[in-house]
């Protein structure tokens, strides 16, 4: 089963539970999941949308699905893009993307796909210690349980991958690895407005600067409302902040780590700075 049939399985999965509320309709020009086009065409269009990019990182990548589904043995590496709008810049909800390029960051890519869109999306500080509150989900690992034999026994994930939550964000902040972004997950209606599909999708990084094996390791966490229910989807390295990302972030009294992670201001949304042109060669 791949990765996109699980997901599709998941929201399924816990999405009756929710009682949905009915989110603003996208622009005529948004960019939905599963849409790829050139980096400068993903670039015109999350600009519409006011988009910016906020973080980066590259994903090592065993197993890739082919377009008549068949899965063949790679070993290579991608970029990934994480995007936002202004804070409350459409006066109800910060939306963001997760972009996905078909070369690392820093070469030349020929395509770059959304493969999800978040709602209410909150840009956190990575390089401070602790966790923040608001983004704990209010639950047990009891009743997070429950729901990880829920979607094991509808086999769209195994049991062994599924945790609690908050113990999973508990146990990586423990090691350095902090939240950077975290938003909802929605599923676009028919008529153009967008719904809760019952994920939440957290972002995570180690952006100690401490040298070690996991510095710049990053992951993105998808929990399951109302249990909290959570597995790891994606593991990425060379994880850093924009400069735009670091203006919105609190001033620090150091800012050596900020430095070392944040390559110049980019003026476009989904490509990232002109050292790390990704346009077609």
């Amino acid at each position: 089963m791949s990765m996109k049939q699980t997901l599709t399985g998941l929201f399924a999965a816990v999405a009756a539970t929710l009682a949905l509320a009915c989110l603003p309709p996208a622009a005529a020009n948004a960019a939905d999941v599963g849409f790829c086009a050139t980096p400068q065409k993903m670039t015109e269009v999350l600009k519409a949308e006011g988009q910016r990019t906020l973080s980066f990182g590259n994903q090592r990548i065993l197993i890739e699905e082919l377009p008549d589904g068949r899965n063949i043995a790679v070993d290579k590496e991608i970029g990934l893009f994480f995007t936002a709008s202004k804070p409350e810049s459409n006066g109800f909800s910060r939306v963001g993307y997760v972009i996905q390029a078909d070369k690392p960051v820093g070469t030349p890519a020929t395509k770059m796909c959304v493969a999800d869109r978040m709602h209410d999306v909150k840009l956190y500080d990575a390089r401070e210690p602790g966790l923040p509150e608001e983004t704990l989900i209010k639950s047990t690992p009891e009743a997070a349980a429950k729901q990880c034999e829920k979607l094991a026994k509808a086999d769209v994930i195994s049991r062994s991958s599924c945790g609690f939550h908050n113990d999973m964000l508990k146990k990586v902040s423990a090691l350095g690895e902090r939240i950077m972004l975290q938003g909802l997950g929605v599923k676009k209606q028919d008529d153009g407005t967008y719904t809760p599909n019952g994920a939440v999708i957290t972002i995570t990084a180690n952006m100690t600067g401490d040298k070690t094996s996991r510095d710049g390791r990053g992951g993105i966490q998808y929990s399951f409302l109302p249990g909290g229910a959570s597995f790891l989807a994606r593991v990425f390295t060379g994880t850093g902040y924009t400069q735009t990302a670091l203006n919105e972030l609190p001033a620090r009294n150091s800012s050596d780590i900020a430095k070392k992670s944040a390559p110049p201001d980019n003026s476009t949304p989904a490509q990232p700075p002109a050292k790390m042109d990704m346009k077609p060669s």
